[in-house]
C-alpha cells in the first residue's frame, strides 16, 4: 500500500509519503444502529503507520466507483506470435 498525505506545520504544507501493508481489518458495529457501522485499516509502514476509519457510505461508494471504472476498461485479449 502506498500512502500520500499532507501536513502543515509551521504554515508550510509538507507532503508526507511512505509504503506500508494493511496489518488488520476491523468493523465496529452498533447492533441498535446498523446504519453507524465503521471499517478500520490499520497499516504499519517503515516511516509510519496509523488507522483510516471509513463509514458504510463511504465504502459504498468507493465499491460503486471502482465497478464503474471496471465496466468502462475494454476486455484485454493476450496474442502470442510464433516466430
Amino acid at each position: 500500500m502506498l500512502l500520500r498525505t499532507k501536513k502543515l506545520e509551521n504554515g508550510k504544507l509538507n507532503r508526507i509519503s511512505g509504503s506500508g501493508e494493511i496489518k488488520e481489518i476491523t468493523i465496529k458495529e452498533d447492533l441498535f444502529e446498523p446504519e453507524k457501522a465503521k471499517i478500520e485499516l490499520c497499516f504499519m509502514g517503515e516511516k509510519f503507520s496509523g488507522i483510516i476509519e471509513l463509514t458504510k457510505e463511504e465504502v459504498e461508494n468507493i465499491s460503486n466507483e471502482f465497478t464503474k471504472k471496471l465496466k468502462k476498461a475494454p476486455s484485454a485479449k493476450v496474442m502470442k506470435f510464433r516466430k
